[in-house]
């Protein structure tokens, strides 16, 4: 057993690569390290066995069942048991470890638990917008039913039971979104593509009644592929139907959807073997068809976003063959890659069309205070700008400090009862106890401002026709914003006297100049990215996903002070894996004197 007390080589090649001291693991400071952020402190030597380590060497068995439980949430199989017995020297019981290790990264099952890691890891909880009962208004569209086997289009799709029941309402067979491929028949006014409603209003952006009665103004149907409905379970306006699709139970309902969709989007980043700062600087997620069309919905109603209307994102020839192992590519089912900008114009990619990928030289700034026209949007950042990070994280503080705690460590605790702060008046950043947390909370806030929700409706504020000067009436977080957002505070930088003659300028989501986050300051991206790009180069994304990760497969966190040589040790390992977590796993698994251990 002597080689599970060595280094594999894979380690003392990174040490060489990063110049790491091999004799008196001294640490100090490093050059920032590849292109994406900057290791915080040299990385100390791998511990080496001793006669005062605790734990003693586990067996090649038990180190197999120890692997195989961490990777794949299993024992090892009789078949992989058997070889590692047969394995009757270190050099070939190595071999046979790396063996499994090697086929555990590529297997579905580790698809699987990195999905279970993504929930714990991920605080997304359920979506509960707009929901009642049983009933779903999340989807932002309108009800489309099937219509039963009795009436005189048995099969067909229509916006109401009676004209389910009427032989002269119109049929028309077409394919739609959520029949790729398959033609239905869509009855009555479900197959109407007008784009005006009979009133002037526009079709695609516009709703009439309310909870369990969300209908197309008159003059309107599903238009085109039927993109502004959604099917429904319900037949009886005005009652409390059974919606399948706030069902959380369900993996084919657009809440559970909504839900699974960070956990997801971080395991396709690891499977794909992406970096993994893709996470909160990439401009694509992952979403089978129905969440896809929950993106087109909260973008078409912005009505300036008509041209999705024509866009062909619901049919499979346009689908990514990059999708969850447990589907074929261009199947209703699979989680597909998609960048976000395709799907939500507002969400900006700012890379060439149809490249996925993320990194700092993303960007795009814009200050109402000195820039000509308006607003295109926010970029997209990963899972910081998915359906459900931002919907179920409501406001913008919680949005802040859960991402803080995620993937900078960061914990926010009272702070001790000796501690004097001045009085508080209107700043929490900076007045009264509550800023022990929100001195590092708000400058981190102000990138999440401006997604809002009201009625059927998820939009942004300052985008398209919503402002201060136009809110509707149904749009209920602006009297929450006005209230909220107060001038003259870290998360609201504008004068009283800007704030009359400009209300919009409260909406300001960067960082000005005179603060900073994590030690960085802003190069002026708004929104989300802004946030995610200081992060980044601030060195606590490496360490807190080194120590992140550590955790999750050797199986013990790691003490920011007893453990920082450790911690350096781990950070450097990690970016110089390119940020990747398989190729980081693989290491940690093959060499770390923990798991050697079974620390």
């Amino acid at each position: 057993m002597a080689f599970l007390s060595g280094r594999g080589p894979g380690l003392v090649a990174i040490g060489l690569a990063l110049g790491l001291v091999q004799g008196g693991c001294k640490a100090g400071p490093t050059e920032p390290a590849g292109p994406v952020g900057v290791a915080m402190a040299a990385a100390s030597c791998e511990p080496t066995a001793s006669a005062s380590k605790p734990g003693k060497l586990l067996s090649s068995t038990r180190l197999l069942r120890r692997v195989t439980l961490s990777l794949l949430g299993r024992p090892p199989t009789p078949v992989e048991l058997d070889a590692m017995e047969s394995a009757t020297t270190p050099e070939a019981q190595q071999a046979q470890l790396t063996s499994v290790i090697d086929a555990a990264l590529g297997a579905r099952e580790f698809y699987r638990v990195l999905v279970d890691y993504g929930h714990e890891l991920l605080p997304i909880p359920s979506y509960n917008y707009n929901t009642e009962g049983f009933y779903w208004t999340g989807s932002m569209g309108f009800d489309l039913a099937i219509c039963p086997a009795d009436s005189a289009h048995p099969g067909g799709y229509a916006m109401s039971a009676d004209e389910c029941k009427d032989p002269a309402a119109p049929a028309v067979t077409t394919d739609v979104w959520f029949s790729p491929g398959k033609p239905v028949t869509l009855v009555g006014r479900a197959g109407n593509n007008a784009t005006v409603s009979e009133s002037g209003k526009d079709c695609g952006s516009t709703y009439i009644g309310g909870l369990y009665n969300v209908q197309a103004d008159k003059g309107c149907g599903c238009g085109p592929g039927a993109q502004w409905c959604i099917v429904s379970l319900n037949l009886s306006y005005g009652t409390k139907p059974e919606q399948g699709h706030v069902r959380l139970g369900e993996e084919a309902s657009q809440r559970r959807m909504i839900w699974d969709e960070p956990a997801r989007l971080l395991a396709h980043v690891i499977v794909q073997d992406r970096p993994l700062t893709d996470l909160v600087l990439g401009n694509y997620t992952v979403a089978p068809p129905a969440l896809k069309n929950l993106y087109v919905r909260w973008a078409r109603m912005n009505p300036e976003n008509k041209g999705l209307d024509q866009s062909s994102w619901w049919k499979p020839s346009t689908w990514s063959n990059a999708v969850d192992p447990d589907h074929e590519p261009r199947t209703e089912t699979a989680w597909h890659e998609v960048i976000q900008e395709e799907l939500h114009p507002n969400l900006l990619s700012r890379l060439p069309a149809g490249v996925a990928g993320g990194g700092l030289e993303r960007s795009y700034a814009f200050d109402p205070r000195k820039d000509a026209g308006k607003l295109l949007g926010i970029p997209s950042a990963g899972l910081l700008t998915t359906i459900g990070g931002l919907g179920s994280l409501s406001r913008e503080r919680v949005r802040a400090a859960r991402w803080l705690e995620v993937f900078a460590c960061q914990q926010f605790v009272p702070p001790p009862p000796e501690t004097h702060f001045a009085p508080y008046q209107q700043d929490p950043a900076t007045e009264g106890t509550c800023q022990h947390c929100h001195l590092s909370i708000d400058p981190a806030s102000i990138h999440f401002k401006r997604i809002g929700s009201g009625g059927a409706y998820v939009f942004l504020g300052g985008v398209g026709p919503y402002s201060f000067a136009n809110a509707p009436s149904y749009a209920t977080p602006w009297n929450r914003w006005k209230q909220s957002f107060v001038p003259g505070t870290r998360m609201t930088p504008v004068s009283a006297e800007d704030d009359k003659a400009h209300p919009d300028w409260k909406l300001i989501d960067f960082l000005p100049t005179d603060q900073q986050l994590l030690g960085q300051t802003s190069d002026g991206t708004v929104g989300p990215l802004g946030f995610s790009k200081m992060l980044v180069s601030s060195g606590q994304f490496d360490r807190c996903m080194a120590r992140r990760l550590f955790e999750r497969f050797v199986g013990r966190d790691l003490d920011p002070a007893s453990d920082k040589l450790r911690l350096d040790q781990l950070t450097a390992r990690f970016i110089a894996s390119g940020r990747k977590a398989r190729p980081y796993i693989r290491e940690l698994l093959l060499s770390s004197d923990e798991i050697r251990r079974g620390l």
